[in-house]
């Protein structure tokens, strides 16, 4: 827009160059602080990234409220809230910049992809997945058109809207959508570009859930390997896969190689990040379930608590992660006959879930679980086989017969039917338990305890 208007004064050379001189130099200033606030973000040094980008949108604010260079500020420093677990405070500056460029762009330009595809991340971070949904869709349409189906930013969307499906679960259509980001990012970039490594990550995290444990292993290690070698400052995302690869070595009880793992993501998430970040939050949650199958209980219960803290804090009372937490706190308090502490924290959990995730989601079947432990333990039978059922049913779905969660279930479920003197309905559910583990030992797979 402003360029239009210096054409039409260009017919007198004195007042053009009354006009440009100050225009192109406030150009040139806004550009040189995107550029370096957007070095900076990309090294992971957040502090000053946001002076230089703030700096920046303050100098773009003068081009105007429809201006594109002040789009591309205000969705550089979205990003940097987003980091920085700020999602609150992102979403509205991402849903701006998403306006400005839908305007003065048009519905299908690749700027406008990259808008949607970062405010749809900034949702699916506040655990709005179906409001992201659309957005990831619309994003990966529009690049597809706009920049052919083998372009690194295909991988990007493609990517993008994988995660969302397997927040929520849905694991059938999210392996497709990693493989050919996987491709594309390694026939495009080459094999050790970081992009090749989040689809080796996410993959491994596909795998995990899965219990495929042996092809998560490899994938982790994979993507540690890329990000080992070629991180430059910003370690989050190494960090990541140290944690991922940790929480896959509790899945398998190797819970000592586990520790030392955590631990160093843990140091650098902090470092990186602040302590009062929610993937610290999520650290601190992990490294308490790990000290909860260790027996260490007064530990785990404080590493559950400063994971609450933060997380209530940076995400709000009502997110997955919130939800996630307390149920792994639950758990702890029933590994210590805690009961009376364990109910309403499982309570809450499910509610949160629920809410969140809807009823039908893997960790939602994982509380209703620990909520039918509880009932068992307090004496409460009718209501422990109606929530024993409900998680079978829920875990099948999802994860197929032979998952180690369905095999966890039906073990517990069969103790509680032949408590209630019903022998040939927990037999029945014991055989479908040592099928399922004949499949796991031929697969190499393993129960978490």
């Amino acid at each position: 827009m402003r360029f239009g208007r210096l054409v039409a004064a260009w017919g007198i050379v004195t007042v053009a160059t009354v006009l440009v001189s100050p225009v192109a130099a406030q150009d040139a200033r806004w550009r040189e602080l995107q550029t370096d606030g957007c070095k900076l973000l990309n090294r992971g040094d957040y502090a000053q990234a946001e002076r230089r980008l703030r700096e920046a949108l303050k100098v773009a604010e003068a081009f105007g409220p429809k201006d594109v260079n002040l789009a591309e500020s205000l969705g550089s420093l979205a990003w940097l809230h987003y980091k920085r677990g700020k999602y609150a405070t992102a979403e509205p500056l991402a849903r701006r910049a998403l306006a400005i460029r839908e305007n003065a762009l048009g519905l299908e330009d690749q700027a406008v992809s990259q808008s949607l595809g970062t405010l749809a991340v900034i949702l699916a971070s506040q655990g709005k997945y179906s409001q992201a949904e659309p957005l990831f869709r619309r994003a990966l349409a529009i690049s597809e058109k706009v920049l052919g189906a083998e372009h690194p930013e295909i991988a990007t969307s493609l990517h993008n809207l994988a995660e969302n499906y397997r927040f929520q679960g849905k694991y059938e259509v999210t392996e497709p959508l990693y493989r050919r980001a996987l491709a594309i990012s390694q026939r495009s970039l080459g094999g050790e570009h970081p992009a090749v490594a989040a689809s080796l990550h996410n993959l491994g995290l596909l795998y995990h859930v899965q219990a495929r444990y042996a092809e998560a292993e490899v994938s982790y290690r994979q993507a540690l390997a890329i990000r080992e070698k070629t991180r430059e400052g910003d370690t989050v995302d190494l960090a990541h896969t140290l944690a991922n690869l940790a929480e896959l070595y509790v899945g398998e009880a190797k819970l000592t190689d586990a520790e030392p793992l955590y631990r160093r993501a843990l140091e650098i998430r902090r470092n990186a990040l602040g302590p009062n970040h929610p993937a610290v939050g999520h650290t601190l949650n992990l490294m308490g379930e790990l000290a909860s199958f260790q027996g260490k209980y007064s530990e785990a219960e404080a590493l559950f608590n400063e994971a609450l803290s933060i997380q209530r804090k940076a995400l709000g009372p009502d997110h997955p992660l919130v939800g996630e937490t307390y149920t792994d706190l639950g758990a702890c308090y029933i590994r210590q006959k805690k009961l009376r502490e364990a109910g309403p924290v499982l309570e809450r959990a499910l509610e949160i879930q629920e809410k969140g995730l809807g009823s039908d989601h893997p960790l939602t079947a994982e509380t209703r679980f620990q909520s039918a432990v509880l009932n068992q333990a307090l004496g409460r039978d009718v209501q422990a086989e109606s929530l024993f059922r409900r998680a079978l049913a829920i875990q099948e779905k999802v994860f197929g017969p032979n998952h180690p969660a369905v095999v966890t279930t039906l073990q517990q479920y069969a103790g509680l039917l032949r408590k209630l003197n019903r022998p040939s309905d927990a037999e029945a559910l014991e055989k479908r338990a040592e099928v399922a583990r004949s499949h796991d030992r031929d697969s190499g797979r393993s129960v978490k305890e």
